[in-house]
């Protein structure tokens, strides 16, 4: 079973030094254990091996640590996806229901009119310098490029890597789905029923039009 693993320059060498060429809007499944998060705003935690490329992979996570009473939901997670020929580095945020909003400025603008906010996000000169991944990994640590709060300090984004290029497909679903579990005993697995979140991929769309579009 794979799921995404944070990134680390020194586990991912060969992701880190290759070349950015695409910055796209993609989503991965987010495992929630614990208290059922289906119709509140819980605030929820990462632990290893939460964040999976699929849902199948995400549903045998929850298998592998189901126990008597527990509840787990799978949300369908917006994340800005920095691709190379190697693979892709995913950038999320949870605990919002528009991650990375705060990059943006009127992320419901026209998209003409859209603008990164750069009292919080100067991503943009960054790639002008380096279109390496490393690059990006560094500027998440430099106050230059986020001169209010370091995203490396943060409880709630993350940096995730995929070394499967073909894995990290553009996704722009309006609508994101979720999956609450429910148990039909402990020789089964788990049933699982499907809804809508209300989590936005607006913001991380626009993130991703505009860093994509100063690559070119």
């Amino acid at each position: 079973m794979t799921a995404l693993a944070k990134f680390h320059p020194g586990s991912h060498h060969k992701l880190a030094f290759s070349t950015i060429d695409q910055v796209i809007e993609t989503k991965i499944f987010y495992l929630i254990r614990g208290r059922n998060a289906w119709h509140s705003t819980w605030v929820t935690h990462y632990f290893d091996r939460c964040m999976h490329d699929t849902l199948a992979t995400a549903k045998a996570r929850a298998e592998e640590l189901r126990e008597r009473g527990s509840v787990f939901t799978i949300r369908e997670q917006p994340a800005l996806a920095f691709r190379s020929a190697i693979g892709a580095v995913l950038v999320t945020e949870i605990n919002t229901q528009t991650p990375l909003a705060s990059w943006t400025k009127g992320y419901r603008r026209e998209k003409a009119d859209f603008r990164l906010n750069q009292q919080i996000c100067r991503l943009e000169p960054a790639f002008s310098e380096n279109k390496s991944i490393k690059r990006i990994v560094d500027a998440f640590r430099d106050p230059n490029v986020f001169p209010r709060v370091l995203p490396c300090r943060s409880k709630n984004l993350f940096l995730l890597a995929s070394m499967n290029p073909s894995a990290v497909v553009e996704d722009r679903h309006i609508r994101l789905k979720q999956w609450q579990s429910a148990s039909a005993g402990a020789e089964y697995f788990l049933n699982w029923s499907e809804n809508f979140t209300k989590i936005s991929g607006k913001a991380v769309r626009r993130v991703a039009a505009a860093l994509d579009a100063s690559i070119v």
